[in-house]
């Protein structure tokens, strides 16, 4: 689910994600990466742009054509409504205004905190180091 929720009426979003975790086995994982509303980064998120090769004209209207279609949540809005769509949730990266997400599917009984750290951390024994590839 990389760049996508973002575009998608915030209110129509907890159905999408209902609808994504009722057809994902417990225990199957989604990476999610969204765009962040975070008005403390964007001015340094434009700075790297320019720093970048890009006018301060494609920026702004790069901005202004997103303006109403692309409809970012907070960080915690994110984790939040993940959660309350059953998923486990764990941060996958952050960068400015960008983050991700790794949201485990679990059967209830599993959400616990303690069990949800367990799930977070099995999927790394399973995953081969550089020296056996």
């Amino acid at each position: 689910c990389l760049w996508t929720l973002q575009f998608i009426d915030v209110l129509d979003r907890p159905t999408v994600l209902k609808r994504l975790r009722a057809s994902m086995r417990d225990g199957a994982l989604m990476i999610v990466a969204e765009k962040i509303d975070s008005s403390a980064h964007v001015s340094r998120y434009h700075d790297w742009k320019h720093e970048n090769g890009y006018s301060r004209a494609e920026i702004e209207a790069k901005e202004c054509a997103l303006r109403g279609v692309l409809n970012p949540l907070t960080y915690d809005a994110n984790v939040a409504m993940l959660r309350s769509c059953g998923f486990v949730v764990e941060p996958l990266m952050g960068w400015l205004n960008f983050a991700s997400w790794i949201a485990w599917a679990v059967w209830a009984s599993a959400a616990s905190t303690s069990a949800a750290g367990r799930l977070s951390c099995s999927w790394l024994a399973r995953v081969p180091s550089r020296a056996s590839r």
